[in-house]
C-alpha cells in the first residue's frame, strides 16, 4: 500500500500541465488594441525540481501607425530544497514549507525599433517559522542585457511577503478552540 501512494504521489509530481492562453485589451478607437496569444507549459522533473517553459506572441494593433508584434519567452527551473521522496517524508514534513531556490529568464524581441530585452534571475524563498507561517521572504537577483534596465548608481530592495491563506485561516481557527 505504501509503495502504491509513493509512486501515485511521483506521477503527480512529474504531471505535465500545458495551457493555452488568449487575451485581448481593447481600448476606444483612439488608443491601441492589444492581442496576446502564449503557450505555457510546467512539468515536474523529479521529487524536488520542476520546470516552466512559455512563450507568446502580443500584436499591437493601432489605427493611425503601423502595428507591431512582440514575441516574449521565458522559462524557469525551482528547486525545492527539502527531501521528500516518500509519504513517510511528506507526513514528516506536514506544516513546514520548504525553501525553494528558482532561476528565471527572459526573452523579448520587437517587430520594430524596439529594444530586445534578455533578464536572468536568482530567487530565493524563505518561509516563516512560527506564528507567521504561510508566509514566506524572497530575496532575488535581477540581471539584465539593457543599461537602462539597470543603473548601476542605485541599489534598491524589493521586499514582498507572500500570504497562504488557508494557513492563515487553518491558525485562526486553531486558536478559537
Amino acid at each position: 500500500m505504501r509503495a502504491e501512494l509513493d509512486a501515485l504521489v511521483k506521477r503527480i509530481r512529474r504531471a505535465p500541465q500545458l495551457a493555452l492562453i488568449y487575451q485581448t485589451i481593447l481600448r476606444p478607437k483612439e488608443a491601441e488594441d492589444e492581442h496576446h496569444f502564449a503557450v505555457a507549459y510546467d512539468v515536474g522533473l523529479g521529487t524536488r525540481c520542476s520546470a516552466v517553459v512559455n512563450g507568446g506572441v502580443v500584436l499591437i494593433d493601432r489605427e493611425a501607425m503601423a502595428s507591431t508584434t512582440a514575441v516574449k519567452v521565458a522559462g524557469e527551473l525551482q528547486f525545492d530544497l527539502r527531501r521528500l521522496a516518500t509519504m513517510d517524508d511528506a507526513v514528516r514534513a506536514r506544516g513546514r514549507e520548504p525553501i525553494t531556490v528558482s532561476v528565471a529568464g527572459v526573452g523579448k524581441w520587437h517587430s520594430d525599433d524596439g529594444p530586445s530585452i534578455g533578464k536572468l534571475q536568482l530567487k530565493v524563498a524563505v518561509p516563516l517559522p512560527g506564528f507567521l507561517s504561510g508566509l514566506e521572504l524572497p530575496i532575488s537577483v535581477t540581471l539584465a542585457n539593457r543599461t537602462e534596465l539597470i543603473d548601476e548608481a542605485e541599489v534598491r530592495a524589493n521586499v514582498g511577503f507572500t500570504v497562504d491563506l488557508s494557513k492563515l485561516q487553518n491558525s485562526l481557527r486553531a486558536l478559537r478552540r
